[in-house]
């Protein structure tokens, strides 16, 4: 029977537990998976290595922006794929999270859901100039809930965007952003 099939370790794809599958701008389908990353041509699978392979390599969510960068969030951060490998973006510092539950993109933006509520990075600045440009959402921006939940955002044919949280659910409209 033809109409099912299963792809494994023989055809390239290591760790059976996929979390995210996304499609590019070429067609590529990335696979994020409990092994990492794995980029599907058609053909065959890649895997795509990072900054860390030693870390757990738990993708949960992969996306793109409007330079075309490729955005991935793992149990351990956010990272981009420079066109070899990923690189990990150090935002702890910025806002304390590590754990990438969701990325959406916006023009120039990514709205990041993490562990530490949601914030926004600037990507066309960051594409230019490494340069960490975020805002970050939190309670105290009327936020219900501290940590968001896994894929749980959503973006309306009115643009405002929907986030699960520990807290439970939010809108929010980014017209009657300050």
């Amino acid at each position: 029977d033809d109409k099912i099939t299963n792809f494994s370790n023989e055809e390239g794809l290591t760790g059976a537990n996929v979390r995210a599958i996304f499609k590019d701008d070429q067609g590529k389908l990335w696979l994020g998976t409990s092994s990492g990353v794995f980029v599907y041509d058609g053909k065959k699978f890649s895997n795509i290595l990072h900054d860390h392979p030693d870390n757990d390599n738990t993708v949960y969510c992969i996306s793109q922006d409007d330079d075309k960068t490729i955005w991935i969030g793992t149990k351990i951060g956010l990272y981009y794929f420079n066109g070899k490998k990923l690189v990990a973006v150090d935002f702890t510092e910025k806002v304390n999270a590590h754990i990438v539950n969701f990325l959406i993109p916006e023009n120039d933006l990514i709205w990041i859901g993490t562990n530490n509520s949601i914030f926004t990075l600037n990507t066309k600045e960051f594409n230019q100039s490494k340069r960490m440009d975020v805002d970050h959402f939190t309670r105290l921006e009327g936020i219900r809930g501290d940590e968001t939940n896994l894929n749980a955002a959503f973006r309306d044919e009115n643009n405002n965007y929907w986030f699960g949280t520990d807290g439970g659910l939010v809108r929010f409209d980014p017209q009657k952003r300050k």
